[in-house]
């Protein structure tokens, strides 16, 4: 799972075992990238936020493609400047 999980977001080894322990949660970058490859990360944001997951998915789905896709661009451009 630990491999599976760095593969989609690009956290290191120890980061990702905090997350599994629970002992710090991802944000940012991380969290859209796991929403977006994880259909039980997904359910459970929607959960913890109260959304009707029938209605909004359609929605989600598309608006987190179009963030994925901005965090790619922004990964090339940092990349760009070094």
């Amino acid at each position: 799972m630990t491999k599976k999980i760095r593969q989609w977001t690009g956290a290191g080894e120890r980061t990702i075992k905090n997350w599994l322990e629970g002992s710090c949660g991802p944000r940012g970058e991380h969290l859209l990238l796991l929403a977006y490859y994880s259909d039980e990360v997904f359910e459970a944001i929607l959960t913890l936020t109260e959304r009707d997951r029938n209605i909004a998915r359609p929605k989600l789905r598309i608006i987190c493609d179009e963030m994925t896709k901005s965090l790619r661009v922004f990964r090339n451009l940092m990349d760009q400047e070094v």
